[in-house]
Protein backbone atom coordinates (compact mmCIF):
# COMPACT_ATOMS: atom_id res chain seq x y z
CA UNK A 1 0.00 0.00 0.00
CA UNK A 2 1.38 3.79 -1.11
CA UNK A 3 2.57 5.05 2.08
CA UNK A 4 -0.28 8.11 3.07
CA UNK A 5 -2.92 6.03 2.29
CA UNK A 6 -5.47 4.38 4.69
CA UNK A 7 -6.56 0.41 4.54
CA UNK A 8 -9.77 0.91 5.63
CA UNK A 9 -10.60 -2.22 5.79
CA UNK A 10 -7.65 -2.48 8.29
CA UNK A 11 -9.16 0.32 10.49
CA UNK A 12 -11.98 -0.80 10.22
CA UNK A 13 -10.99 -4.08 12.18
CA UNK A 14 -9.27 -2.37 14.42
CA UNK A 15 -12.22 -0.55 15.91
CA UNK A 16 -14.18 -3.64 16.25
CA UNK A 17 -11.35 -5.22 17.80
CA UNK A 18 -11.15 -2.09 20.57
CA UNK A 19 -15.30 -1.58 21.14
CA UNK A 20 -14.90 -5.75 21.80
CA UNK A 21 -12.62 -5.41 24.15
CA UNK A 22 -14.37 -2.34 26.43
CA UNK A 23 -17.33 -4.22 26.09
CA UNK A 24 -15.53 -7.73 26.84
CA UNK A 25 -14.64 -6.46 30.42
CA UNK A 26 -11.49 -7.99 30.13
CA UNK A 27 -8.14 -6.10 30.46
CA UNK A 28 -6.30 -5.47 27.18
CA UNK A 29 -3.57 -8.13 27.68
CA UNK A 30 -6.02 -10.84 28.59
CA UNK A 31 -8.69 -9.81 25.51
CA UNK A 32 -5.73 -9.95 23.17
CA UNK A 33 -4.26 -13.58 24.57
CA UNK A 34 -7.61 -14.50 24.24
CA UNK A 35 -7.84 -12.61 19.88
CA UNK A 36 -4.11 -13.69 19.79
CA UNK A 37 -3.16 -10.76 18.70
CA UNK A 38 -0.54 -8.10 19.23
CA UNK A 39 -0.75 -6.08 23.01
CA UNK A 40 1.35 -3.52 21.40
CA UNK A 41 -0.23 -3.38 18.15
CA UNK A 42 -3.45 -3.10 20.12
CA UNK A 43 -2.37 -0.05 21.97
CA UNK A 44 -1.15 1.70 18.94
CA UNK A 45 -4.14 1.51 17.08
CA UNK A 46 -6.46 2.65 19.92
CA UNK A 47 -4.08 5.98 20.06
CA UNK A 48 -4.14 6.11 16.15
CA UNK A 49 -7.73 6.23 15.99
CA UNK A 50 -8.34 8.36 19.15
CA UNK A 51 -5.76 10.80 17.28
CA UNK A 52 -8.20 10.60 14.09
CA UNK A 53 -11.12 11.03 15.65
CA UNK A 54 -10.09 13.82 17.75
CA UNK A 55 -8.76 15.06 14.54
CA UNK A 56 -11.18 14.60 12.25
CA UNK A 57 -14.10 17.67 14.04
CA UNK A 58 -11.02 20.68 13.39
CA UNK A 59 -9.89 19.23 10.28
CA UNK A 60 -13.85 19.38 8.74
CA UNK A 61 -14.45 22.60 10.40
CA UNK A 62 -11.49 24.11 9.11
CA UNK A 63 -12.06 23.34 5.56
CA UNK A 64 -16.44 25.03 6.19
CA UNK A 65 -14.68 27.97 7.41
CA UNK A 66 -12.27 27.93 4.04
CA UNK A 67 -15.25 27.43 1.89
CA UNK A 68 -17.27 30.04 4.10
CA UNK A 69 -14.88 32.56 3.12
CA UNK A 70 -14.84 31.85 -0.57
CA UNK A 71 -18.29 31.61 -0.86
CA UNK A 72 -20.40 34.25 -2.50
CA UNK A 73 -23.92 35.55 -1.55
CA UNK A 74 -26.43 35.20 -3.96
CA UNK A 75 -29.70 37.14 -4.53
CA UNK A 76 -32.09 37.35 -6.98
CA UNK A 77 -32.54 40.30 -9.82
CA UNK A 78 -31.91 43.87 -8.75
CA UNK A 79 -33.90 46.07 -9.98
CA UNK A 80 -33.46 49.73 -9.22
CA UNK A 81 -36.26 52.52 -8.66
CA UNK A 82 -37.53 55.61 -7.27
CA UNK A 83 -35.83 55.94 -3.27
CA UNK A 84 -38.72 55.12 -0.79
CA UNK A 85 -39.27 56.41 2.63
CA UNK A 86 -39.17 54.58 5.58
CA UNK A 87 -41.21 55.50 8.79
CA UNK A 88 -39.10 57.90 10.54
CA UNK A 89 -38.18 59.79 7.35
CA UNK A 90 -35.19 57.18 6.38
CA UNK A 91 -34.71 56.54 2.52
CA UNK A 92 -34.14 53.62 0.93
CA UNK A 93 -30.83 53.59 -1.55
CA UNK A 94 -31.23 49.63 -2.14
CA UNK A 95 -33.63 47.18 -1.91
CA UNK A 96 -32.33 43.34 -1.77
CA UNK A 97 -34.82 40.04 -2.03
CA UNK A 98 -32.59 37.33 -0.30
CA UNK A 99 -33.50 33.90 -1.40
CA UNK A 100 -34.97 33.32 1.62
CA UNK A 101 -37.35 35.99 0.76
CA UNK A 102 -36.45 38.30 3.38
CA UNK A 103 -36.63 41.97 1.79
CA UNK A 104 -33.35 44.23 3.02
CA UNK A 105 -34.19 47.77 2.94
CA UNK A 106 -30.60 49.29 2.55
CA UNK A 107 -30.20 53.41 3.75
CA UNK A 108 -27.99 55.32 1.65
CA UNK A 109 -24.81 55.42 3.41
CA UNK A 110 -24.60 52.10 4.93
CA UNK A 111 -21.79 50.42 6.47
CA UNK A 112 -20.35 47.38 4.49
CA UNK A 113 -18.89 45.86 6.94
CA UNK A 114 -22.76 45.91 9.17
CA UNK A 115 -24.72 44.67 5.89
CA UNK A 116 -21.62 41.81 5.13
CA UNK A 117 -22.76 40.57 8.77
CA UNK A 118 -26.48 40.69 8.20
CA UNK A 119 -26.08 38.57 5.31
CA UNK A 120 -24.16 36.26 6.65
CA UNK A 121 -26.70 35.77 9.39
CA UNK A 122 -29.52 35.18 6.58
CA UNK A 123 -27.48 32.60 4.93
CA UNK A 124 -26.33 31.18 8.74
CA UNK A 125 -30.45 31.30 9.47
CA UNK A 126 -31.58 30.14 6.00
CA UNK A 127 -28.89 26.66 6.39
CA UNK A 128 -30.39 26.10 9.90
CA UNK A 129 -34.05 25.90 9.04
CA UNK A 130 -33.30 24.28 5.66
CA UNK A 131 -31.36 21.08 8.18
CA UNK A 132 -34.78 20.95 10.63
Amino acid sequence: MAKGKRDVSKQSLWQRRIRAQRSSGLSVRAFCERERVSEPSFYAWRRTLAERDADGPSVKRAALQRAERRRVPAFVSLTAGAAASWPGGLHTALELVHPSGNVLRIAAGCDQRTLAMVLAALSSAQGEAGRC
